[in-house]
């Protein structure tokens, strides 16, 4: 792991950088990822339904989907500088606005400006991250996730301690304030120029380049699945385990931190075994682990088997990300690289983003632990797609 961190670092200026876009992407998860867990108080404190709480959580994957092909295309065409700091400064204001958060629509043009933020900032800091690091794209973006992942642990530990002093909404003062000092720094250190202009989108001449490629086209089926699950996972994940598993708020906050924690070794470590091995490979072992992860949740009541299954499913949910987007990343040209990757992510995303209503609806008509089952059956058709349907990355370049 030092080894790993310490190669990616090793270039001063990317090093900066690098250090930087991982404090943006740690401070935006640690607001974002405090949701869940609070998800139950909002519920009560608003006076929503699990299926309106879930609407909500929907809409802002839905912002953050549609925001994510723009971002990389006008990064591509401007500057990432440009488009990472207007970014950071759209999160601050959507966490700032939850700390005044009393109604139900302040709450949803909250989660709506936070989508958007994190939206435009993805792409163009993956796209960045893949200008400064050529031959080591799986193991920084590995390391960038991990971060985040990181900010989303500490999520659960953050929202048990303000409510413990005071009320929901001062949770979100934080993760702005970080998010601001990452745009101050982003600002300090980036040696790109600030660039302001009308950019054609091109989005229909994007999308048709890219689902030429058969394997591309069934790539974005295997990740938008995935997606799908983990949204809906996430998004009422402390919620199923205190309702169905008779888990305290604390324990289930605590087992939802869990799968972050795991994350943060995880990712790093599936990376750099990508780089070496293949990253669609790795990908399938990880779909497998989580597979099995999430159905030791739902078929079990025996608390230790339960963890057991929230150690499974988090090392795969957390190790697949980093490989399948190296994947991603490798298969685009470096000319249209944040363009083609954000088209992919609004697509994928934007399917992704239905996964918290649809658990909010199930779970309201039947319960959590229907609504859980069913998502195990998403991630194995999604292991099933890229074991016979998706080739490896030398076919993949001679296609695309």
């Amino acid at each position: 792991m030092k080894n790993t961190i310490r190669r990616v670092f090793h270039q001063t200026h990317a090093g900066k950088i690098s250090i930087i876009l991982a404090l943006a992407w740690f401070s935006f998860r640690i607001g974002r990822e405090s949701l869940p867990p609070l998800l139950s108080v909002i519920i009560v404190d608003i006076g929503v339904s699990a299926s309106e709480a879930g609407l909500a959580m929907t809409l802002m994957w839905i912002w953050y989907s549609l925001t994510q092909f723009p971002g990389g295309r006008v990064s591509d065409k401007l500057s990432r500088r440009t488009v990472i700091i207007f970014s950071l400064l759209l999160s601050v204001l959507g966490f700032l606005l939850l700390t005044v958060t009393t109604t139900f629509m302040l709450f949803i043009l909250s989660v709506s400006l936070i989508g958007i933020g994190g939206g435009l900032y993805f792409v163009p800091m993956r796209a960045l991250l893949s200008d400064l690091y050529v031959d080591d794209r799986g193991r920084v973006f590995g390391i960038n996730l991990a971060a985040g992942a990181f900010g989303s642990a500490l999520a659960a530990g953050l929202v048990y301690i303000v409510l413990e002093l005071t009320v929901w909404q001062n949770v979100f003062l934080p993760p702005a304030m970080l998010l601001a000092t990452a745009a101050l720094l982003m600002h300090a250190f980036s040696n790109e120029r600030y660039v302001i202009s009308s950019v054609d989108l091109q989005l229909r001449n994007t999308i048709t380049r890219m689902l030429i490629s058969t394997t591309v086209r069934r790539s974005i089926v295997v990740y938008s699945l995935f997606i799908f699950v983990f949204q809906g996972v996430i998004s009422f994940f402390p919620i199923f385990l205190q309702s169905e598993k008779a888990f305290s708020m604390i324990a289930a906050n605590t087992s939802f931190a869990l799968i972050y924690v795991i994350g943060f070794f995880v990712m790093p470590i599936a990376g750099k075994f990508g780089d070496k091995f293949g990253y669609r490979l790795f990908s399938m072992f990880a779909l497998i682990s989580a597979i099995f992860g999430l159905l030791l949740i739902v078929v079990t009541d025996v608390t230790e088997l339960i963890i057991t299954g929230v150690i499974l499913f988090a090392a795969g949910i957390r190790g697949f990300s980093p490989l399948m987007q190296a994947y991603f990343m490798t298969i685009f040209p470096d000319s249209s690289m944040g363009g083609d990757f954000g088209a992919t992510k609004t697509i994928y995303n934007g399917v992704g983003s239905f996964g918290p209503l649809y658990i909010g609806v199930v779970a309201d008509l039947f319960s959590y632990t229907v609504s859980f089952a069913s998502l195990v059956v998403l991630l194995m058709t999604s292991l099933l797609v890229l074991w016979v349907g998706v080739s490896p990355i030398c076919d993949i370049q001679e296609d695309y």
